[in-house]
């Protein structure tokens, strides 16, 4: 968290526009990580944009419902289609803060 602060501060101070990804969903797999603990470093990845004045890309929140297709059965690595979601949604993001209106 530390660090993607520092990163988000040092690219904003250099005129950059800041997109933070949430971390993706994990499946029971080999790697299984805690929810508990994906859900706090999410949380805190969202303060991080808050104050950084950055734009959240909620990767989590777009793998989860199909997560069992988006996440391979090792648990922790994302399938072909999850990382076309991925790219998806961040290709949203992107387009609906920088699109011309």
């Amino acid at each position: 968290i530390a660090a993607v602060t520092e990163l988000a501060a040092e690219a904003r101070r250099r005129g950059a526009r800041v997109f933070i990804c949430t971390l993706a969903p994990s499946r029971p797999g080999r790697i299984a990580i805690q929810r508990s603990a994906l859900d706090y470093i999410n949380d805190r990845l969202r303060q991080v944009a808050r104050s950084e004045g950055a734009v959240l890309v909620d990767v989590f929140n777009a793998l989860l419902p199909e997560v069992n297709a988006n996440v391979s059965i090792d648990g922790l690595h994302l399938t072909p289609l999850g990382y076309r979601r991925v790219a998806e949604t961040v290709f949203a993001a992107i387009r609906a803060d920088l699109e011309i209106r």
